[in-house]
């Protein structure tokens, strides 16, 4: 009998021996491993549905993100741009519309 020079905490062992292999078909062990697959089964589909729900959540988050941010920034350019449009025509406020329009009365004068 040769023993092998290392030990598993503080046991040695042995090379030569024979182990007899023991091949099992009793039904508590098959209904244990079938009791492990169906967890292990069950974990991996919540897994997965978790992980879907987060990545739907974060794509319909950034999407209203976008979305309302391009409408503030619409509606921000409309705003600038109509300010811009009375600041050019505050000339006219204060003529009935196609009655006198200032640059004529400059020319005629």
């Amino acid at each position: 009998m040769a023993w092998a020079p290392f030990s598993i905490k503080g046991f040695f062992i042995d090379l030569e021996a024979e182990v007899p292999v023991e091949i099992s078909f009793d039904p508590n062990t098959r209904q244990r491993n079938a009791i492990v697959v169906v967890v292990v089964v069950v974990v991996v589909v919540v897994v997965v549905v978790v992980v879907v729900v987060v990545v739907v959540v974060v794509v319909v988050v950034v999407v209203v993100v976008v979305v309302v941010v391009v409408r503030v920034v619409n509606e921000l350019r409309n705003m600038v741009i109509v300010f811009h449009r009375r600041r050019q025509s505050r000339d006219f406020a204060f003529y009935p519309v196609g009655l006198y329009i200032p640059e004529q009365i400059q020319l005629i004068h």
